[in-house]
């Protein structure tokens, strides 16, 4: 995994009933979407979540290791992509 963070903006995540939308996407990582952030003041948790993600090989962040307001603004987890299909 790297070990740095591309910020892109998205036009839409489809969290309409639960925006604002963020998502966490690696090459051969869990991909993570969250819904309900806060920009004012979610930002520093979404910074934790992203150092916490970054630094685990395969992307996978167990519940309780996620910072306390990305834990129930889950939208969705996916598993890495198998090279080989």
């Amino acid at each position: 995994m790297a070990d740095y963070v591309e910020v892109r903006p998205a036009e839409c995540l489809s969290v309409c009933p639960r925006p604002c939308g963020i998502a966490l996407s690696s090459p051969g990582a869990w991909s993570y979407i969250f819904g309900e952030q806060d920009p004012g003041d979610s930002a520093a948790q979404i910074m934790e979540c992203a150092s916490l993600y970054i630094g685990i090989a395969n992307g996978f962040m167990p519940r309780d290791q996620r910072p306390k307001s990305l834990r129930a603004s889950i939208l969705g987890r996916v598993p890495p992509f198998e090279d080989g299909r």
